[in-house]
């Protein structure tokens, strides 16, 4: 199943009860549409013929996506059902400033729900992508970009953000 080629992800983190993800789609273009192709779904189907929207197909994705991930986990913990409550949420992001709002509050998600107490110590979100020199899927260095074109500082300057972010929300 693809999903990662259609989007750049900026953010995430997965906790217990919930996960969060920040993405951006990748316009519509030739080399999407060759991989458009190559899925043999339905709706790929109707999206090749114009049926229904670039929007509408990676809606498909993503339920399909959830969907794998509810089998896959009702399979090894040997139960059956729903496993998410509600459908998941998108929100449009069209400035700076909301989006690097919105990766502190991503990554303070882990603090906030007493997981834990320090973005650092949370393994399991893209907090440490930004501070370290880790090789993944996110796109810090855009993300970076937007604090400092040095990446050095930028990454000081992220990580204050940060903990600016931290005392400005904790109870």
């Amino acid at each position: 199943m693809l999903i990662h080629p259609f989007l750049e992800t900026y953010c995430f983190c997965l906790m217990p009860n919930h996960f969060h993800f920040i993405v951006k789609v990748r316009p519509y273009s030739k080399e999407i549409k060759r991989l458009i192709e190559q899925i043999d779904t339905s709706k790929s189907r109707k999206f090749l013929a114009e049926e229904i929207t670039y929007n509408e197909f990676l809606e498909d994705q993503f339920k399909r996506i959830l969907s794998s991930y509810t089998l896959a986990f009702n399979k090894q913990q040997k139960r059956t059902g729903s496993l998410f409550q509600k459908r998941f949420k998108r929100i449009g992001i069209r400035y700076d400033h909301k989006l690097l709002n919105l990766i502190a509050y991503i990554h303070h998600n882990p603090i906030h729900h007493g997981f834990t107490r320090n973005y650092s110590e949370w393994k399991f979100n893209s907090y440490q992508c930004f501070t370290r020199n880790f090789k993944t899927f996110i796109d810090s260095k855009m993300v970076l970009s937007l604090f400092h074109k040095d990446l050095k500082k930028a990454k000081f300057l992220f990580h204050e953000f940060h903990q600016e972010y931290k005392y400005a929300f904790t109870d």
